[in-house]
């Protein structure tokens, strides 16, 4: 195993059966790659995604020193990867933090790769595919918290987010672990 690769601190052990393994704290990503040889032997990263989160969990995300998340800037030059530097709403002090524009770093969620076609008026036949990234699991001040939020994609680089995170009332709770199945009507 490339340890260097693996981010995050991580150490081998060796199990009671001889099988050697590596345990690492988590470091959750976003980052989006595509493999377009139809065999997933070679990817090309699309975006390096972010590492702070997305603004509705910068709001809604309790902290115990009152200060926006995210990390501290006054461009978006200072903010990873797609972040851009912004002052939230919810923000009672001038400070700018870095806020994810696409969905947040995550583990647990469900991807669903949807293909829609279509005839334009010359009978040119489409096809255009829809990513959706649905829930998961992020981490804020060191808890794990369950997302309820959607994102679709065309492109893997620009997302919209369909439903917010914490939107509590209006649909499913938040989840992880869980599957993604698009049905067709």
């Amino acid at each position: 195993i490339d340890d260097e690769r693996l981010g995050g601190q991580h150490y081998r052990i060796e199990t009671l059966k001889d099988h050697t393994t590596t345990r690492e704290d988590v470091v959750l990503k976003n980052d989006v790659w595509v493999s377009e040889d139809g065999l997933g032997k070679e990817w090309k990263l699309v975006t390096p995604g972010c590492l702070d989160p997305q603004e509705d969990i910068l709001i809604h995300t309790e902290r115990h020193d009152n200060r926006p998340g995210g990390s501290r800037c006054t461009t978006s030059s200072d903010c990873y990867g797609s972040a851009e530097c912004k002052s939230l709403a919810s923000n009672t002090s001038s400070d700018k933090v870095c806020v994810c524009n696409m969905f947040s770093p995550r583990e647990h969620h469900s991807l669903v790769v949807q293909q829609r076609s279509y005839t334009d008026a010359s009978g040119r036949e489409h096809v255009q595919e829809y990513l959706f990234v649905v829930g998961g699991f992020t981490r804020e001040s060191g808890y794990r918290v369950a997302l309820d939020d959607a994102w679709v994609s065309t492109d893997g680089m620009n997302w919209l987010q369909l439903k917010p995170a914490f939107d509590v009332g209006h649909s499913f709770r938040g989840r992880g672990g869980h599957s993604g199945l698009l049905v067709h009507s």
